[in-house]
């Protein structure tokens, strides 16, 4: 398919350089009066127009091509460097499948109150709250807080600290752990 697809690209590129070159060369030979040795001098003169034509081609593609193997790498590029990668991905092991799977949660729906998650906990009520306790205290969710209007009391939200965001996906994606069992609600 992506063959066929820079095959397409190749004869279209080709043939409107092409056959840009061969109309104007065709008007001059039909319409200017030409002696007859002149207009089987400018038949032979249309070959090094499709050479050109060719390498022009070639360069165009070329060009394209450049510009996205650049653009290839600069998807590669993550933005995080290789030392807070890796200091995730020791405290990742560390967790236990409940704050993984609570850490998955906050990725998919961004911030969610504190009652949510404890509603959306499959395990224990307290597994959950221990979970955001824990995450919370090694940096890699926030907490805010909101004034209940009309009534006292404050609500809370957690979310996932921006700093950690793209690691914990590249890290938490696809789930790999063994047991079948997930501790959140989808």
């Amino acid at each position: 398919m992506r063959l066929h697809r820079v095959f397409l690209g190749l004869v279209k590129t080709f043939f409107q350089t092409t056959w840009t070159y061969l109309t104007i060369a065709s008007i001059a030979v039909t319409y200017l009066r030409l002696p007859e040795r002149w207009r089987s001098v400018a038949l032979f003169g249309i070959a090094p127009l499709l050479v050109i034509s060719a390498c022009r081609v070639a360069w165009i593609i070329q060009s394209k091509l450049e510009r996205l193997r650049g653009e290839i790498e600069q998807l590669k590029n993550r933005p995080y460097d290789q030392a807070q990668y890796q200091l995730v991905q020791e405290k990742l092991q560390r967790w236990t499948t409940t704050e993984r799977d609570l850490l998955r949660f906050l990725l998919q729906r961004g911030q969610v109150e504190d009652q949510a998650i404890v509603a959306a906990c499959q395990a224990f009520p307290y597994e959950g709250t221990q979970a955001i306790e824990r995450l919370w205290h090694d940096g890699l969710i926030t907490k805010s807080e909101e004034p209940i209007p009309d009534r006292a009391g404050i609500r809370t939200f957690w979310q996932i600290s921006a700093q950690f965001e793209a690691i914990l996906k590249d890290l938490l994606y696809p789930r790999k752990e063994t047991d079948g069992r997930r501790h959140f609600k989808p």
